[in-house]
This record gives structure tokens, sequence and C-alpha cells, in this order.
């Protein structure tokens, strides 16, 4: 099967709640759509997250407690033909793996982070522009430069001096700073 086709297929799986499939946003990759397996853990803690690539579908493990959201390096790759060699490479995935309660609020947990990283942008280009924006309520204009960034950060700092250390603190302990009126002792 060619990647649209798996996708549209997984599409209608994923109606069928019994089935267990959970569509999740993509994010920074060239994956045509991406699913994960919420009734089934890999040795107790590993999460089947399916991703269409171009290229065909592959089944990638992802920590439950992940806080980066990678996969664990170990992939495994559908080969099939029809739809229902699509639902048997699934199917036969989730026999002996099924998951209690506990489980099942694990993944759940995963996917609310999950979605919770996509929406903030940490897969997203702008992950500079949101950080500014919704940690210190700075907005960087579009298309902003080195520039925009460092005098954003100086006004960061200027607001909030007693949060940060001068450089000259960290290279030269034994400099007297006539803004902060003390001398700084060796050690």
């Amino acid at each position: 099967m060619d990647a649209k086709n798996i996708a549209k297929t997984l599409k209608e799986l994923s109606k069928i709640e019994a089935f267990g499939l959970v569509e999740l946003p993509k994010h920074k990759s060239n994956a045509i759509a991406r699913y994960i397996d919420v009734d089934t853990l890999k040795d107790g803690y590993l999460v089947a997250v399916y991703a269409v690539q171009p290229g065909g579908l592959y089944r990638d493990w992802v920590p439950v407690n992940t806080k980066s959201f990678k996969n664990t390096g170990r992939c495994t790759t559908f080969t099939g033909k029809t739809e229902l060699s699509l639902v048997k490479f699934i199917m036969n995935y989730k026999d002996g793996k099924r998951v209690e309660d506990e489980g099942a609020t694990a993944i759940n947990y995963f996917i609310v982070r999950y979605n919770k990283m996509v929406e903030t942008g940490l897969s997203d280009k702008d992950f500079l522009k949101k950080v500014f924006d919704m940690e210190f309520g700075v907005k960087l204009k579009e298309g902003y430069t080195l520039k925009d960034v460092q005098k954003a950060a100086m006004e960061i700092v200027t607001q909030r001096p007693s949060n940060y250390n001068d450089d000259e603190e960290e290279i030269m302990p034994n400099y007297w700073n006539p803004y902060k009126g003390k001398v700084y002792k060796t050690n």
C-alpha cells in the first residue's frame, strides 16, 4: 500500500473506538499522519506510535513518561499490500500487551502532554517567538532577526535585573560593580 492509502485506512480504523487508534497532531517531520495505540504498552512502558511517512508506515516505541517524545530508536516497518494485512500488522502487536486501567491512564496522560507540546510550539519553527511571548510577555515581530532577539533579551534583563547575573560577576569575581555597589570577594 502507498502512504496515502495507509493514511486513509488508518483514518477509517481510528473511527472504530474498539480498534484503539487515536490520531495525534503532526510535528517536526514529513509525516502524513500520526496515530497512537491506546490499548497497548510494550514491556509495560513503551507506547506504540504509528507514523505514516511518504515511504510507508512505521511503528515507533516512545516511553510513556518521556519528556522529549523521541522514540527508542527501535522501529518496525509495515510491508503489507492490503487493508487486511494492515489490520493484522496492528492487531498482532496488541496480542498479550493490552493495558489495564493504570496503563490506559498513563497513555491518556501521554496524549495530553503530547498535544500540549505541539500546541505550545515546541515542535514549531517559531519556538523562540512563542517562548518569548508565553514566558516573558515579549512579542518578537514577524521575520525577527538575531538583533531583535538580543534586544528583547536585554529588555527582559532590564525589567528584572535581580533575576540575572552580570557577565562580569561570572568572569571577574573581584570586580567592583558601581551599579550594585558591592565588592566581590576572591575564593
